[in-house]
């Protein structure tokens, strides 16, 4: 189109963008921050035993974490920020399959209006992982139908049983892709091509140790799955549940549908997409938020709203579909003028509140938490009693979590003094090798120190409660010392 003839290497631009996202939301968080979010600590916790399953998700968000750990907090939001980058390289990858090469960059300037891809990215998790690899797979599955080559079915495996190992909730895309492969008659094709049977080689090699790791642990990742899903008991509760999980995810989209307004009257009507592409996106990128909508519906399940995370991005394609705007170069510049003012609009309100929280009367923000002061004191108290490294440290996930990162000597973490939740745990070796407990103390009581926790470790010493500031709040922490063995 000639609009869009005038615009020189469109891609650019989106370059400029993503490289300032990543950028600012690697910075921003490392520096406002004084400890790392809640889903960040519990997976370093769990990838620093390197298991092929842990008691709430598969593997693949811990062993990442603790392979960016090394290099120290700066590198975990980085990490956040990549797969946000790699999401925005992929949907723009996967518009050019559909659209010209300025309205595939304008579908990926709209992932900047997504709430998932900005302020709930600095903590990394199963869900941050997922943000690169549901489009991922979404590109490599099309390349595959597309051209039926044994390279691209390979990634497609890849790229699922990575999904699948990352979280279990990569079921909600492989249903829709399995059904657009069994009634697409372009698509049926694969059927008979062996690429899509050689598919299953990498995602076999991805998830049988870890259904294996199952069996041996009673399933309790797959436990904690299900049990996260609330169920609706009322009839009227189940169209509750799934209308209030698509309105709070409609609702992290409504900046993407007001950054598009930039489309208006600068619709092309003489653009036609094939029955394949228009049922490719209705089953590929819609049918994952169909799919889990209508599950709500159907069985009841309220469902968390950080669950939407992977969902929304391929949304943006069908958002351009329903426009398919003949972009001018003024249109353009306006919608990446207004995508940059606001990535640059919540990284500033983001750092400045994240900032100040600490003047803030919330006793419970975890961005500021003093888990570096922590974890140097219960250092220094081990150091105290023992000349050998700390290798344990003993309590719930996020005090005993901090403790682990930040300590010098990088511990072991017995999550909730829990060996079914800890399953890497040998409490003969703690017992051998000595432990530090932690648990959250409030002043004049021992709430939160299990009642039998000194009957399970009678060499245990209680140590006088540590106070550490938290913002404008007093932090107790009760403290616990069990010596080497060879010192009881």
């Amino acid at each position: 189109m000639e609009n869009e003839r005038s615009i020189d290497r469109p891609w650019r631009f989106l370059v400029a963008l993503v490289s300032l996202h990543v950028f600012l939301w690697t910075l921003i968080p490392w520096l406002s921050r004084t400890a790392l979010p809640l889903d960040t600590l519990e997976g370093l916790t769990w990838g620093h035993a390197w298991q092929w399953g842990y008691d709430k998700n598969p593997y693949l968000n811990a062993w990442i974490s603790e392979i960016f750990g090394y290099a120290g907090e700066w590198a975990l939001y980085f990490a956040s920020s990549l797969c946000v980058a790699i999401c925005f390289w992929a949907i723009y990858q996967l518009a050019k399959k559909f659209f010209t090469p300025v309205q595939s960059v304008a579908c990926a300037f709209l992932l900047e209006g997504i709430y998932y891809l900005t302020i709930s990215v600095p903590q990394f998790n199963d869900n941050v992982l997922e943000l690169a690899l549901w489009p991922m797979a979404a590109l490599f599955f099309y390349n595959a139908l597309a051209e039926q080559k044994t390279r691209d079915w390979l990634l497609v495996g890849l790229v699922l049983g990575l999904s699948l190992m990352a979280k279990y909730l990569a079921v909600i895309l492989m249903l829709p892709m399995l059904l657009f492969l069994l009634i697409n008659p372009d698509a049926r094709v694969s059927f008979k091509r062996k690429g899509l049977y050689l598919s299953v080689i990498p995602f076999a090699l991805l998830t049988v140790p870890h259904i294996v790791w199952l069996f041996q642990n009673d399933f309790i990742t797959m436990t904690y799955a299900f049990d996260r899903a609330e169920r609706a008991w009322h009839f009227t509760n189940h169209f509750k549940f799934a209308f209030k999980f698509a309105g709070e995810q409609l609702l992290a989209l409504l900046p993407s549908v007001l950054l598009s307004l930039w489309f208006i009257q600068s619709r092309n009507k003489s653009e036609h997409l094939s029955l394949f592409k228009k049922q490719f996106l209705l089953f590929v990128c819609a049918g994952p938020f169909i799919t889990i909508v209508l599950l709500s519906m159907v069985k009841g399940y309220a469902l968390e709203p950080m669950w939407g995370v992977p969902l929304l991005a391929p949304l943006t394609l069908i958002i351009m579909a329903m426009w398919k705007p003949a972009l001018t170069q003024f249109r353009f510049m306006g919608l990446f003028t207004s995508s940059l003012v606001l990535l640059l609009l919540v990284t500033t309100v983001y750092g400045i509140s994240t900032a100040y929280s600490p003047f803030s009367s919330n006793c419970k923000a975890t961005a500021y938490y003093p888990g570096p002061q922590i974890a140097a004191r219960i250092t220094q108290l081990w150091r105290e009693h023992s000349d050998a490294p700390l290798s344990f440290v003993a309590g719930p996930r996020w005090e005993a979590g901090n403790v682990a990162f930040y300590s010098a000597d990088r511990p072991q973490v017995y999550m909730e003094f829990n060996p079914r939740v800890s399953t890497w745990i040998d409490e003969d070796e703690l017992r051998e090798k000595g432990a530090v407990f932690v648990w959250q103390l409030n002043p004049g009581s021992s709430k939160g120190k299990p009642s039998d926790l000194q009957k399970r470790f009678p060499a245990m010493r209680i140590l006088p409660a540590e106070v550490f500031k938290q913002g404008a709040c007093d932090d107790y922490l009760g403290v616990a010392i069990l010596l080497p063995s060879a010192k009881n």
